[in-house]
């Protein structure tokens, strides 16, 4: 018993091709050419810039004077309290 076999080509026209095979032709190249990327920079600050972070900096520390002050005074108000509770626990044990 005999076999056969078929094959068959399917082609595109042939300027169709041609153009397939030029486009991959430069497409190789064109990934075949180095390229020099340069270096990656940062723009430096401008005058106002770095007058706006001078004057953040400065004004860093001050609000530690109102942070001291309110110490003080949450520490004034315990003492108050303390005493209060005090002179109220006489009357605290009549009732």
């Amino acid at each position: 018993m005999a076999t056969t076999t078929s094959e068959q080509i399917v082609r595109e026209a042939p300027d169709i091709e041609a153009y397939k095979l030029g486009l991959l032709q430069s497409a190789k190249e064109l990934v075949d050419t180095p390229v020099n990327i340069p270096a990656q920079q940062i723009a430096g600050m401008s005058q106002m810039q770095q007058d706006a972070l001078t004057r953040t900096q400065a004004g860093v520390g001050a609000y530690e004077p109102y942070l001291q002050e309110a110490g003080y005074t949450i520490g004034d108000s315990q003492e108050q309290i303390s005493g209060v509770r005090d002179k109220a626990d006489p009357f605290r044990r009549q009732a």
